[in-house]
């Protein structure tokens, strides 16, 4: 037996069908229902820049408390993971630059003094390689010295509107 809520839902289903009008799960619009769709905006979003801030924040604080010889790498995951989450919007450019090579300085680093007679350590998901000891003091200085120009290249982005990248560079300020 068919119960009246359930007519009632055939009925207007067909009298919709029949009028021409779309479905009730595409009534919201063409997206796909990605609500992470980095390329839909091409501009600047003060919540896609309050979830990457927010992020580096929390990876960089996660990083101060991995062992020191294990740190650059996380820092360096950090910065990699903030760059991929502006990767796609043009607005975010010089940004996501300063961030590549922040990564890519780092990864540099520890790849040439990584410390193969110890074993790698697994965080979460994410696998840190260790650097040689000896060399924890000028990765400490270099590490610093590419978050302060990280900070003051996204500070002083000309596409930056207004305080716009301020969440980024405070990020990066109080991290690490």
């Amino acid at each position: 037996m068919i119960r009246f809520p359930a007519l009632f839902a055939l009925c207007l289903a067909a009298a919709g069908l029949v009028a021409g009008l779309p479905p009730a799960a595409s009534a919201a619009g063409d997206r796909s229902g990605d609500h992470r769709d980095r390329t839909a905006g091409s501009g600047l979003s003060a919540s896609l820049t309050a979830e990457v801030a927010d992020q580096l924040q929390r990876d960089l604080d996660f990083c101060a408390g991995v062992d020191a010889e294990f740190g650059f790498d996380c820092t360096k995951y950090a910065l990699r993971r903030a760059g991929n989450a502006l990767d796609g919007n043009t607005a975010y450019r010089t940004a996501r630059m300063a961030l590549a090579k922040g990564d890519t300085r780092l990864r540099l680093a520890v790849k040439d003094n990584v410390d193969d007679s110890r074993l790698p350590r697994l965080h979460g998901f994410q696998i840190y390689r260790p650097v040689q000891p000896q060399a924890v003091a000028p990765l400490q200085d270099l590490t610093a010295a590419t978050l302060d120009d990280i900070r003051t290249a996204i500070a002083t982005a000309p596409e930056q509107v207004g305080d716009h990248f301020a969440p980024l560079a405070a990020a990066l300020a109080t991290g690490g």
